[in-house]
């Protein structure tokens, strides 16, 4: 007696397809199907909306990531420090603080990583950087206060040679104005002003730098995007991250105080 193979058999008197066709001709459709699945209560849905997505232990490499975090709170693990005789930076146990103290013209009371954290491809990359800051003294001191990334490099800025980094924010303590700022392919200092007079509270200062669009946030509102910003290439030689000053050319007394909460650099943005 023959054996019949069930597969083998045509689905029907009118349809020559056989049952084992028929079945690789359906899961190929399945196959193709990019909305397979994606039903209410179906797995790639449950997958995708998961607030938490398990994997097997080391079962998701580090170049399979699209983003990098580094970042600084309240310690100054991982940073390197430049401070001058008379000034101070400080790790405390819910900030770290910077102190200018030192009268004399040239000051460096700097933080800064030492590691390339993206690259130099900042017209095409994502960048990410937020900081909660606070200025604790304000009127007459002539101190800026940087936070920013990007190597830093010595800008003429308002008649005075600064050390400033690519791209972020200075607290003026001589005119308790707050500013976002970049620098362009020209090597120069473009800022705008987004606090009039600061209060010495904590203020979020958020980046964000996708494909060469810039924008700036204040305490999560976006308060600055520059038009077509072109920038400097010294500042995008490494997204290193900077905060400090380097500059008093006033001869008040008294200690000038800046403090961060954390610095965070990320890829791509949260906002």
């Amino acid at each position: 007696m023959a054996v019949v193979t069930w597969g083998l058999l045509e689905k029907s008197l009118v349809d020559d397809e056989t049952i084992e066709e028929a079945i690789n001709r359906l899961i190929q459709a399945h196959d193709d199907d990019e909305t397979a699945h994606l039903e209410t209560g179906q797995s790639l849905q449950s997958h995708k909306a998961s607030e938490i997505i398990d994997h097997i232990a080391r079962s998701i490499v580090p170049d399979k990531l699209r983003f990098r975090i580094f970042s600084v709170s309240p310690t100054t693990d991982g940073f390197n420090q430049s401070v001058t005789s008379g000034n101070s930076i400080i790790g405390g146990l819910f900030w770290t603080e910077f102190r200018i103290q030192s009268l004399d013209d040239e000051n460096l009371c700097l933080l800064f990583s030492d590691l390339d954290l993206l690259g130099s491809d900042w017209d095409n990359d994502e960048i990410y950087f937020e900081t909660v800051a606070k200025a604790t003294s304000g009127g007459g001191y002539k101190v800026k206060y940087k936070v920013g990334i990007g190597e830093a490099g010595i800008y003429n800025y308002e008649g005075i040679e600064e050390s400033f980094p690519g791209i972020g924010f200075f607290f003026n303590c001589d005119t308790k104005k707050i500013y976002a700022y970049y620098v362009n392919s020209a090597n120069q200092i473009v800022a705008e002003e987004i606090v009039s007079s600061f209060s010495f509270v904590y203020y979020k200062l958020g980046i964000e730098l996708i494909g060469g669009v810039l924008k700036f946030y204040l305490n999560d509102t976006l308060v600055w995007t520059p038009a077509s910003p072109t920038f400097g290439s010294v500042p995008k030689n490494t997204s290193v991250i900077f905060a400090g000053s380097d500059y008093r050319y006033d001869t008040k007394g008294g200690t000038v105080l800046f403090a961060l909460r954390y610095l965070s650099y990320s890829q791509p943005s949260p906002f």
